[in-house]
């Protein structure tokens, strides 16, 4: 298992951050919110430049973001559910990172019992041992440089 030291070595080597947006979805035509969508993004290492190198450099990326998945978001939740999306083998370039290229990994937060159910107002509340474990192992919220 990776140390929290190493975990802040790695955020900050990949520049990772996180950002969390309310799930929409449609339900008996209503639009509802119905959870949470934690976006979690990791640059590739300065040592990458090039489309060989991100090539090699992917599969270390992709399995340290999954590994990342599985060590903060819990898979035996009470009220909720966090289930991961596979992480594609596509760039993202966001306009917070000066358009790096960025790997990104998706969880998605909702009610355990009954997908469609809206949220409440304490229910973000509940996001924050999740957000504090992120920053913890040394990720920023939205980008590197700006205050989280």
């Amino acid at each position: 298992m990776t140390s929290d030291q190493a975990w802040q070595d790695w955020a900050r080597t990949h520049k990772a951050c996180w950002e969390v947006q309310p799930l929409f979805e449609q339900h008996e035509g209503r639009r509802l919110q119905v959870g949470f969508e934690f976006n979690v993004f990791a640059q590739f290492p300065a040592s990458a430049s090039g489309p060989d190198q991100r090539k090699e450099a992917f599969p270390e990326v992709r399995a340290k973001l999954e590994e990342l998945a599985e060590r903060v978001f819990p898979t035996e939740a009470t009220v909720a559910r966090f289930e991961a999306d596979p992480v594609q083998a596509a760039v993202r370039l966001r306009p917070e990172t000066e358009f790096a290229l960025e790997l990104q990994l998706t969880v998605r937060v909702f009610h355990k019992a009954d997908y469609f159910q809206e949220i409440a107002d304490g229910d973000q509340k509940r996001l924050a041992p999740v957000v504090g474990r992120l920053k913890e192992l040394g990720l920023k919220a939205k980008a590197w440089g700006r205050a989280s």
